[in-house]
């Protein structure tokens, strides 16, 4: 056990000083591009963007979680519920607190290289714990859409912060630098803030019912045993799952007849596998959230924007896989739709590949140095790195071990697990190669 834990920490340490080096490299060189005005506005855009996904996440996991026999034994039991439920939520307030603090600090020192950390902890802790306690209070009001609306607004609100400040990069304009208020009247606000969102939360432990306990428990199990498991497919499974039950049912139509020279059964599939991705909105959204993430990492941190754009690319791309996994993962259904194996998967390869060809293009202006005719072959490797991920075969336990100096390691399972990655790792040292 401590050599484990020997070897933890020393790879902690290597690539946590890698990172800290990176950041204290990035806030003191505004000569590399780095405006001090724009890290502001990225900063803002980055909190209010995790802001948002951060009470997205917590709608759909709860955020107070019990377990089947919790939920029979202590719902049916004429017990207090605030008193039963009231540890679960104070860890909760103190993991709110301590993540609001260190991300608040972390925006601060980023945006302003010398703020006031000590006040942005605070204040970041008291929001964070407003937002674990809004989280509780909002888990007990079921029809109601406020709670879908507030996550829409902040993640929208960090989207448009995002997009002036690239605007404003590429247009010339000039950003208004934020504005320093006095700290003696931001901490009252954010204590009274936290005050009321915490005394709310805590007042909606008496009334939560046991529809609002179990919303998030398959989520939460699904995240446990892909975690365990080292599996993640059995995660993305229930997330895909839940979008089919909300969304319930979908508009059927005929489909068009295939153009001459096309054999009809590619055109059919090939149409599908277009209305299907038309069915999943959130696809699009990440597509064009990812292209924006980009020109802002180019505006922020233009050194890290070629390695970024190969992995912005392979995650736009990926967003678009869901054919193409079902194809790979159902030998049934490639049995039903006939023809052979490589065949289907070619065809339904289609639509991540125009999705990355289309993002690179986009992003083009915010790529780093140019690379000239490499640029095909790294798309290219790109697509192959989507290719290889979306065709993963399960998760095989008896892949082989193999004996180092720190103990067994499972080499047949790391293989699995990189599947996809490890392509897209060797089209990024290409082209750090080809650069140099």
């Amino acid at each position: 056990m401590l050599t484990h834990l020997y070897t933890l920490l020393w790879i902690t340490l290597i690539y946590g000083g890698a990172f800290a080096s990176e950041v204290s490299r990035i806030s003191a060189a505004p000569a590399a591009g780095t405006v001090p005005v724009e890290r502001q506005w990225i900063a803002a855009a980055v909190l209010l963007a995790c802001a948002g996904l951060g009470w997205m996440s917590l709608r759909a996991l709860g955020p107070l979680l019990v377990t089947p026999a919790e939920q029979v034994w202590g719902l049916s039991s004429p017990i207090d519920r605030l008193e039963w439920l009231l540890p679960r939520f104070s860890l909760l307030l103190a993991g709110g607190t301590l993540a609001g603090a260190a991300a608040a600090g972390l925006a601060v020192f980023l945006a302003t290289a010398g703020g006031s950390l000590a006040l942005a902890a605070v204040g970041g802790g008291c929001l964070g714990a407003a937002f674990i306690a809004g989280g509780v209070a909002a888990q007990n009001t079921a029809g109601s859409k406020w709670p879908d609306v507030a996550g829409t607004l902040l993640l929208a609100a960090g989207v448009l912060a995002a997009a002036v400040m690239v605007a404003a990069h590429f247009g010339g304009w000039r950003l208004p630098r934020a504005g320093t208020i006095p700290g003696v009247i931001l901490l009252p606000i954010f204590l009274a803030v936290a005050a009321g969102a915490v005394t709310l939360g805590a007042r909606s432990l008496r009334r939560v019912d046991r529809i609002a306990l179990g919303a998030g428990t398959d989520l939460a199990g699904a995240l446990v045993t892909a975690t365990v498991s080292l599996d993640p497919s059995l995660l993305t499974r229930m997330i895909e799952y839940r979008r089919w039950r909300r969304i319930g049912r979908v508009p059927t139509g005929r489909l068009r007849p295939a153009p001459p020279g096309i054999p009809g059964r590619t055109w059919a599939l090939l149409q599908a596998d277009v209305r299907r991705s038309g069915r999943r909105p959130l696809a699009l959204s990440a597509w064009a959230g990812l292209a924006l993430a980009q020109y802002a990492l180019f505006v922020v941190a233009p050194s890290l924007a070629g390695m970024a754009r190969l992995a912005g690319t392979y995650l736009a791309a990926g967003a678009f896989t869901a054919g193409l996994r079902t194809i790979s993962h159902s030998d049934g259904l490639r049995r039903a739709l006939g023809g052979s194996d490589r065949a289907l998967r070619m065809i339904h390869l289609a639509i991540p590949a125009a999705a990355a060809a289309l993002w690179w293009i986009l992003t083009r202006p915010a790529g780093g140095p140019s690379t000239g005719p490499m640029e095909i072959l790294l798309l290219s490797g790109v697509v192959a790195a989507v290719y290889r991920a979306a065709t993963r075969p399960p998760i095989d336990y008896s892949a082989p071990v193999v004996e180092t100096p720190f103990g067994l390691l499972p080499l047949g399972l790391v293989l699995q697990l990189v599947r996809g990655p490890d392509v897209l790792g060797g089209v990024l040292v290409l082209q750090i190669l080809w650069n140099r």
